[in-house]
């Protein structure tokens, strides 16, 4: 296994296992796949003091966590590392039209404006594309605050995952082969849109390019 990996371990929350069971799980293949020592008794998780978590000790891979309809997913990399899971969800008996335009007043309120343009400007003409881009930024933002460990806070707006100009880019109107992943720059850091199940955005965050692997030995 190369470092330039981020695996991706996906468990049901309906596994009867607890969170801390899953992650010790994942930890444990992971340690093993890199060829490296795994601890007899497992480290308890630790918390920075803006709340993210981390194993304690040396040679420990950094890790997160994410959520999302029946998904429990995490993700573990050498360097410090953000995921997130978005289902794309409307409110019950809510028409489509109604809900692209609820997200698009949302991604004003709560977005860059660059991000913000990027979702409503299409939403005309393409509304599934500007209902798509919504969950697909707030996947890359969510990612990008537990990539820093920050979290969502009042300056969740002030940062852009959108990069413009950028070749092959969503942003740049290229097309995207929704079936590999997609990686780019913003923000100072590496995104990395993940191929999950339709009806779903999972997006990385580190601080270089990593390639994702999707780990499903441990989902039942």
């Amino acid at each position: 296994m190369t470092d330039e990996r981020a695996c991706i371990y996906v468990f049901s929350l309906k596994d009867g296992r607890s969170a801390d069971r899953r992650l010790e799980l994942a930890a444990r293949h992971y340690l093993r796949a890199s060829g490296r020592p795994c601890p007899g008794p497992f480290p308890g998780i630790r918390r920075t003091e803006q709340g993210k978590p981390y194993f304690p000790g040396s040679g420990m891979p950094c890790f997160s966590i994410t959520h999302s309809g029946d998904f429990w997913i995490c993700v573990l990399f050498p360097a410090s590392i953000g995921i997130d899971l978005q289902k794309h969800t409307r409110k019950q008996g809510e028409a489509f039209p109604d809900a692209v335009r609820r997200f698009g007043r949302m991604a004003v309120r709560f977005f860059h404006p660059e991000e913000a343009s990027w979702v409503t400007d299409p939403a005309k003409q393409a509304p599934s594309l500007s209902y798509r881009r919504f969950f697909d930024v707030w996947a890359a933002k969510e990612s990008y605050v537990k990539y820093t460990g920050t979290g969502i806070d009042s300056r969740f707006g002030n940062f852009s995952t959108v990069s413009s100009p950028l070749p092959a880019s969503p942003a740049s109107g290229a097309q995207v082969d929704p079936a590999l992943p997609f990686s780019w720059q913003a923000a100072g850091a590496w995104f990395c849109q993940v191929p999950f199940l339709n009806g779903c955005s999972l997006c990385l965050c580190t601080d270089r390019p990593a390639v994702p692997v999707l780990c499903l030995q441990f989902f039942s």
